[in-house]
């Protein structure tokens, strides 16, 4: 039992140095702690992204994906538009809302494919004429 007290103190211990090797200016907020749970705890509310520079970074990538695509890679550009798409509408922001990301999405792939957005196009206009919301 002491052999494994000692194995799990020395794991510590090689955390702790770890984590006072990378976390560089941050050092003062956890320089009169000893236990490395009160330290991951500190420096996680310390550290942590504001909502706001959350929502920052999704919108960044949520905007960033509306690049028109480039054919070879249509199938992993649409993968990485609907995870986006879906980190977006947890967060609430309001350019995921109703059509505008449909809208969003045709006029990124009218490059690739003319004849599906004018279609689709085509098709959100009469059902928003028609009275059918959010279809």
């Amino acid at each position: 039992q002491l052999q494994g007290y000692r194995d799990r103190q020395k794991a510590l211990s090689s955390i702790q140095q770890h984590i006072v090797k990378i976390i560089g200016n941050y050092y003062s907020v956890i320089a009169d702690e000893h236990d490395v749970a009160t330290e991951l705890a500190l420096l996680k509310a310390r550290v942590q992204p504001t909502d706001w520079a959350h929502e920052q970074e999704v919108l960044e990538r949520y905007y960033a994906v509306f690049k028109a695509p480039h054919r070879p890679k249509l199938n992993a550009w649409i993968r990485s538009w609907q995870k986006v798409l879906t980190e977006a509408r947890k967060l609430d922001l309001p350019d995921t809302k109703n059509l505008r990301p449909t809208r969003q999405f045709l006029q990124a792939v009218s490059s690739i494919n003319p004849s599906f957005t004018d279609y689709w196009t085509n098709k959100v206009e009469d059902e928003g004429r028609n009275g059918v919301a959010n279809w």
